[in-house]
């Protein structure tokens, strides 16, 4: 003899038990629908595309994410017409500013060879006047 109720005597019991909540059985599928709708974690977020092209992610979404006011995102397409966003490293950001600071220097620098010769010349002056120097 078994102790446990089988499933149909578990359900009946609960339908009964809701019925004396006033609760029809419609009611009550009904009522556990919402509540497994709402209790769902959403994976998916409905935005709407600015005139700007702007989109703004959800406050929810940027807490639970750690994003900050004027972070940079990279964004990528995904498969078909999927956009994916992601969160650029602020250790991606230096070396890019890095580089491009090496980038300007190297626009506005001279030539490697000739500023080489233009040291060289200067060296054997002061090389000629400190000679001078000496034997005066």
């Amino acid at each position: 003899m078994s102790l446990q109720p089988t499933p149909g005597e578990t359900a009946r019991s609960e339908l009964q038990a809701c019925s004396k909540l006033r609760l029809t059985r419609s009611a009550l599928t009904a009522q556990v629908r919402r509540h497994s709708l709402t209790s769902m974690p959403r994976k998916t977020r409905v935005v709407r595309l600015s005139s700007k092209g702007q989109i703004i992610i959800p406050a929810s979404l940027r807490r639970q994410l750690g994003l900050k006011k004027g972070q940079a995102m990279e964004v990528r397409r995904g498969d078909g017409r999927e956009l994916i966003f992601a969160p650029v490293e602020e250790q991606n950001l230096d070396l890019e500013a890095m580089l491009a600071q090496a980038r300007a220097w190297f626009a506005k620098a001279k030539d490697p060879v000739e500023e080489l010769h233009r040291r060289r010349k200067k060296e054997r002056e002061l090389e000629v006047q400190r000679r001078e120097r000496r034997s005066a």
